[in-house]
């Protein structure tokens, strides 16, 4: 066999194994261009294609960028991108809107979290397997739903997974490329690792030097988890000082420190001085936090008397030895992709810090050179697509990263009948919704999964430091929202990030299953079945499968009057349809609820207008007005009024259309 078809048959079978998923990906963009015309506006969409657009201006006047505070925790980049490409999509494709292109480009998005899921379980099953596992998560309506409609959670997820997929990748590149390098220094005599060392000192040394460095670590890790555990109470301390001192109200020594430092107190507002205090105090977590590490290596080296003449020089050792392996090809995709998840949301810094932990694991200090390029390089990329920040980056990071754990804005969201405002979520709150709103079969596949693969990170194989990292990954954003009260509305979308690794974990359950099965055939047919509920009900719901409910509460039927299906009021493009059809010429209608998700789908002659324009706008005079969300469930909503259309799924209604004055001729 010559060289040349050696090569090529090394490459197909390098490949062979992304077959599945690229099929998938080409048959999906497919559906997506079916289906993307069928989805209406949700209500945030429109606050964000202004973002976007004031974003877009910030690189006309660079030193002047748009800066909006309620958005500080997110980032424009994706924004960007998705108004661009939709706009341009339902410019060229005949019969789209631009609601449609973007959604379009939203599925479009999802097709990384379904890519990132199917390589991060081939690490653990079969090609087929992994196949079946991405076609789950697809299958889950709530999922498949915000795929086209929700353009803020459900990219940052895809971008999310990517960048994690990708830094383990890239991890693994470097790591293949140590060993080469090993490989051709076999002959020579290898010094221990400075992990060998910390474990050859951990064994040997006195009890007491153990104890000593396992407390040096708690203190490593007290302050910053006190922090966090104290945020909300510090929070309210400091907003209370600081408002105290400005009304000149607090204990004198505070108030005459606070005159001294805010000369010009009469021209700034309060809450700026709260917003400073708050980021003071954010900064000093950071340094103290520095420092206690510092002392903590001080102590453990001092107290532990094997390792501490030998790790620091091999620890130096091995981060030279790691400046000889060549860069991985890897790098930039992977940091220009964890730089986009970054201006996307400030929260991707979690996966960065995963990708660190499972270098050091894997990799140890040698790959030190390396992340330093890969948090570079990333660093550069979030700095150029979030305008934002080249004002005052280190302090646009810090703030966004308070604001997505504080989120002071509140919102109500309907829960077991109840209505809730973010702030007052009940504990059980988010498992609860995720028991309800996946699918049966996802379920139990995750609960095998889980057991399955916490024997994996018990063990010492090849997936133990990545299983870990999947666990990390889910648990640890599921901890925040259940232990530490994070807010969250509008049911599970903001932790939408923290579900791909679930699926790679169900895969792995299914496997198991597979194993257990007597025939091919028999797998096959029970891999179907359990796909089928997610099928059937996207196909019930299309298009408002992310309002899916299973059935512990009896489905969409049972969660009526407890949860909302459509918080979003994507209903009132189908709504539009009917006033369309049947309003007379130039009519007034109003609308409950986000008309901006009205109007686009609206007939030029009509005039769509919010309800409170009824009482403000003596010449508004609507002949009917549309309700969604909340108004159907409210008996006080215009209860005398005749309802002409309903739009409903599964007996539930969706949106509702009635008739305020009969149309004079």
């Amino acid at each position: 066999m010559s060289i040349q078809a050696r090569l090529s048959r090394a490459a197909k079978s390098r490949w062979a194994p992304w077959a599945p998923i690229l099929a998938l990906v080409v048959a999906n963009l497919v559906v997506g261009g079916v289906l993307a015309p069928h989805y209406g506006q949700s209500t945030d969409e429109e606050a964000n294609i202004l973002f976007a657009r004031a974003s877009l201006l910030s690189y006309q006047h660079p030193d002047d960028p748009y800066l909006d505070p309620s958005r500080e925790d997110k980032g424009p980049f994706y924004l960007m991108l998705w108004l661009q490409a939709g706009e341009f999509l339902g410019r060229v494709v005949p019969g789209w809107v631009f609601a449609d292109g973007r959604h379009f480009v939203n599925f479009l998005a999802f097709q990384l979290a379904l890519v990132s899921i199917y390589g991060l379980s081939l690490r653990f099953v079969r090609p087929l397997i992994a196949l079946a596992g991405v076609l789950l998560f697809e299958t889950q309506p709530v999922f498949f739903g915000h795929a086209f409609i929700n353009q803020k959670d459900a990219p940052f997820m895809a971008f999310f997974a990517a960048a994690l997929a990708l830094g383990v990748g890239l991890v693994d590149q470097f790591g293949r490329a140590w060993q080469k390098r090993a490989a051709e220094a076999a002959g020579t005599e290898r010094p221990p690792s400075s992990w060998e060392i910390l474990r050859q000192g951990w064994l040997k040394d006195p009890p007491r030097a153990r104890r000593v460095a396992v407390l040096a670590a708690a203190l490593v890790l007290i302050f910053p988890a006190g922090r966090g555990l104290l945020n909300l109470p510090l929070r309210s301390a400091i907003e209370g000082l600081i408002l105290g001192a400005y009304r000149g109200e607090s204990w004198p020594p505070i108030n005459r420190l606070f005159a001294r430092l805010a000369e010009n107190a009469a021209q700034v507002a309060a809450e700026a001085y709260v917003l400073r205090a708050v980021r003071l105090t954010d900064v000093a977590t950071v340094v103290v936090s520095g420092l206690m590490v510092g002392v903590a290596i001080a102590v453990a080296t001092r107290r532990w008397p094997s390792a501490q003449r030998r790790f620091w020089p091999a620890v130096v050792a091995e981060v030279r030895g790691g400046l000889a392996v060549p860069i991985p090809p890897l790098l930039y995709l992977a940091a220009i992709v964890f730089g986009m998840a970054i201006a996307i949301r400030s929260m991707a810094l979690f996966a960065g810090l995963l990708v660190v932990l499972y270098a050091l694991v894997r990799a140890g200090p040698r790959i030190t050179i390396l992340l330093i390029l890969y948090f570079g390089a990333a660093g550069l990329a979030a700095y150029a697509l979030w305008p934002q920040l080249w004002g005052s980056p280190a302090g646009m990071i810090t703030a966004s990263l308070d604001r997505t754990v504080q989120f002071p804005q509140l919102h109500r969201t309907l829960f077991e009948g109840v209505t809730l405002l973010s702030d007052a979520m009940p504990r059980r709150y988010l498992p609860e919704l995720m028991a309800i709103q996946f699918t049966l079969p996802a379920l139990l596949l995750i609960g095998i999964g889980l057991a399955v693969a916490a024997k994996s990170a018990l063990g010492r194989g090849a997936g133990t430091s990545l299983a870990w990292i999947l666990f990390l990954w889910a648990f640890v954003p599921f901890v925040a929202v259940v232990g530490f009260r994070v807010p969250i509305y509008n049911y599970f979308r903001h932790v939408l990030f923290m579900m791909p690794p679930l699926f790679v974990v169900a895969a792995i359950g299914l496997e198991r299953v597979w194993r257990l099965m007597p025939v091919r055939w028999i797998g096959a047919l029970l891999a179907a079945a359990l796909l089928l509920p997610g099928i059937w009900a996207i196909g019930r719901l299309h298009p408002y499968e992310y309002g899916y409910f299973n059935e512990f509460v009896g489905g969409v039927r049972g969660a009526y009057g407890r949860f909302m299906a459509d918080y979003w009021c994507t209903s009132l493009r189908e709504a539009m349809s009917y006033v369309n059809a049947n309003a007379p010429p130039s009519a007034g209608i109003a609308v409950t609820g986000p008309e901006s998700n009205a109007i686009p789908f609206a007939r030029q002659d009509l005039r769509v207008k919010d309800d409170a324009e009824m009482l403000s706008d003596e010449d508004f005079q609507p002949v009917m007005i549309l309700g969604c969300a909340w108004s159907t469930i409210d008996p006080a909503f215009f209860p005398d009024a005749r309802l002409l259309w309903t739009v409903e799924r599964e007996g539930v209604p969706l949106a509702v259309v009635k008739l305020l004055a009969t149309p004079q001729p």
